[in-house]
């Protein structure tokens, strides 16, 4: 049929637009096409359908129609399947295997090895479609966020595990807390009931609503302690890092200022140890030479470290070092340094250096003209 249509009304003619061809195929089908006699059943194809076939037609649909969807999913851990981007239940049992899947505008029908298995109403896109019957008894209650039953399941194993169960449920959106019920209900299956009931019930007492101090407690065997008396609310809040002061060991910095403070405002007085010293206020003169420290308290800091090290102190010694003939001074190792200071006894001869020779500053030295030797006297 379709290659008689092609080749008697298509073939050769030129249609303006979809009306125009519309109204040439009504003519065609009238006056040519209908009236022939038709090669296989000798009769005209108008007068069997006006007397056989038209009185067995159906009304014209009035919805578009909707081509169906088919494809392949299969079943997951949760016991869905994905088809458009919705979810829809399958029986447990098919759990893991592949099924075949139609979809059009109203249903949505799978079939697993050619036989009908499930029917579910078509989704929106994120829709989903779950019958309680496909999931397992145990996880019916999580899947239908079913709160009532998970709460009886919680006060089966303690009066304490129930109520603080329905503590952790009392949000605006209770199925987010419902993982923290099943984490309550595992302490259960690994303590055992009675201890998560006490620390539940002690939990209760102090108004703390939080598996994880309720896992603590158990992991440290302490919900049979007795809670510790609440301290005394005071006008500030405790601080995270306080530390008692005797927990600091004292710096040498702040060792130094405080026996400078001793020192500055401690009066000693006379005793048998300091024998021989005259106390005079915060001043003290002493007479004998082991005690009396101002002559090396008043001396450079040089001086001091040299009195209290001598192995340190430098030894002055007749110079090495070339000098020009005719320069006289100060020894040229101590040149732009001051002298060293006598601590005790007669003071040291400055060594000096003279030169017999005929020199004048700022000329180049002329061989000795005298027999003296050049260098210190």
């Amino acid at each position: 049929m379709v290659q008689y249509v092609r080749g008697n009304f298509f073939a050769g003619e030129q249609f303006t637009d979809l009306v125009d061809a519309q109204a040439h195929a009504e003519l065609w089908c009238a006056e040519k096409a209908g009236q022939r006699i038709h090669g296989t059943t000798c009769q005209r194809p108008a007068m069997v359908f006006a007397e056989c076939e038209a009185g067995l037609l159906l009304p014209a649909p009035v919805a578009v129609y909707q081509v169906p969807i088919y494809a392949q999913a299969k079943v997951h851990r949760d016991y869905h399947i994905q088809v458009d981007r919705a979810l829809y239940s399958i029986p447990e049992h098919l759990r893991g295997q592949t099924v075949s899947v139609r979809a059009d505008g109203e249903l949505v029908k799978a079939f697993h090895r050619g036989k009908l298995v499930k029917t579910h109403p078509r989704q929106p896109v994120g829709g989903r479609s779950t019958d309680p019957a496909d999931l397992p008894a145990d996880k019916t209650g999580y899947a239908m966020r079913d709160l009532t039953r998970l709460i009886t399941t919680a006060t089966g194993h303690g009066p304490d595990i129930g109520i603080y169960a329905e503590r952790l449920l009392d949000h605006q959106l209770p199925w987010t807390r419902m993982r923290q019920v099943y984490r309550l209900l595992g302490l259960v299956k690994r303590y055992g009931a009675a201890p998560v009931d006490t620390a539940c019930g002690r939990a209760l007492e102090l108004d703390v609503v939080s598996v994880s101090k309720i896992a603590a407690m158990l992991q440290k065997a302490t919900e049979n302690t007795p809670a510790e008396a609440p301290r005394a609310a005071s006008g500030l809040a405790p601080a995270r890092f306080a530390r008692d002061p005797g927990e600091y060991r004292p710096t040498v910095a702040a060792t130094r200022l405080a026996q400078r403070h001793r020192r500055r405002h401690h009066t000693p007085t006379k005793s048998n140890d300091n024998k021989g010293c005259d106390h005079h206020g915060d001043q003290t003169h002493c007479q004998r030479p082991d005690l009396n420290r101002t002559e090396e308290r008043d001396a450079p800091a040089q001086a001091r470290t040299d009195a209290r090290h001598p192995a340190r102190a430098a030894h002055l010694g007749p110079s090495t070092a070339p000098v020009a003939c005719g320069v006289s001074g100060v020894d040229p190792r101590r040149r732009g340094h001051p002298p060293r200071q006598q601590l005790s006894g007669p003071p040291r001869p400055r060594r000096t250096w003279t030169w017999p020779c005929d020199w004048t500053p700022g000329t180049t030295p002329l061989p000795c003209a005298t027999t003296a030797p050049c260098g210190p006297t």
